[in-house]
């Protein structure tokens, strides 16, 4: 919105003030025009330093021939400067390695906006540029192993939380599923929680100590990149004993001989 005031001479000169009125009217839409005219563009990540990313020079509709001249160039307002122009063919090229990850996090798009400017006369564009995400990461688990101590009777469908792989790539270079070593005793099951994904270990047949004290698996993360990229956890599960075997001896019937005279205290049998 704009607000104009006017002063008692230009009420007695309406010419005068039709021509301030016309003027900030220019001015208005100049403005207007700078501030809304957008242009975009996209380049991946990590792609080489000097790759060009368009010709902003022809895409704006400015002259190759005046663009020294006319100072044409990039403004950032970010202490690194990805971005550059040639102001010989008004290409817009990478200047550095971009890390999109450290740029932007979650999984919307990454959008960095550049201010393009041009003197003799005065311009100012706006021209947005996607960063768009590699699989340049594969998950990775806080912790390598992780141990779970579960007595033999425990019920099946019991669950137990495993770590959950983490994944900063984007979109579907992000984590998509979990594995597990193939065996008799355990599956995985995978809950989604927001924007992760969380792993449980989910006993499908009861334990036995006496059979197998200790099993060994293998969980392992990946990624929706072509080709995907996986993270791998060592699971240890040790198993407790529980009352469940009664003593037992080698025989039901023990006879034995004993003279009448052995010393009180002697050992007479050993039972098996």
């Amino acid at each position: 919105m704009m607000m104009m005031m006017m002063t008692g001479t230009e009420t007695q000169n309406p010419g005068r003030r039709y021509r301030g009125l016309s003027l900030c009217l220019a001015l208005l839409l100049f403005t207007g025009k700078q501030a809304f005219a957008e242009t975009r563009y996209s380049v991946a990540e990590a792609v080489k330093d000097g790759s060009v990313v368009g010709n902003v020079a022809k895409d704006l509709g400015l002259e190759f021939t005046s663009l020294t001249d006319r100072r044409f160039r990039v403004v950032s307002e970010n202490e690194k400067a990805f971005f550059d122009v040639n102001q010989d063919n008004g290409d817009l090229f990478v200047l550095q390695k971009i890390d999109r990850e450290e740029l932007c996090q979650g999984s919307g798009a990454c959008l960095m906006e550049l201010k393009i400017i041009v003197e003799n006369p005065l311009e100012i564009h706006y021209v947005v540029v996607e960063v768009k995400d590699v699989n340049d990461h594969a998950p990775v688990f806080p912790e390598k192993e992780q141990r779970f101590e579960i007595f033999e009777q425990t019920s099946p469908g019991r669950r137990f939380q495993l770590h959950a792989a983490r994944d900063p790539d984007a979109g579907s270079n992000s984590i998509r599923t979990y594995t597990l070593t193939s065996n008799e005793h355990f599956e995985i099951d995978v809950r989604q929680s927001d924007e992760d994904k969380i792993p449980f270990l989910v006993l499908k047949k009861s334990l036995d100590r006496e059979q197998n004290n200790n099993h060994s698996l293998v969980v392992t993360a990946v990624d929706g990149g072509k080709p995907p990229k996986s993270g791998t956890l060592n699971v240890s599960v040790i198993v407790l004993d529980s009352n469940d075997n009664r003593p037992k001896f080698s025989q039901e019937t023990y006879q034995i001989q004993i003279e009448e005279n052995i010393p009180t205290g002697s050992s007479i049998f050993k039972a098996n």
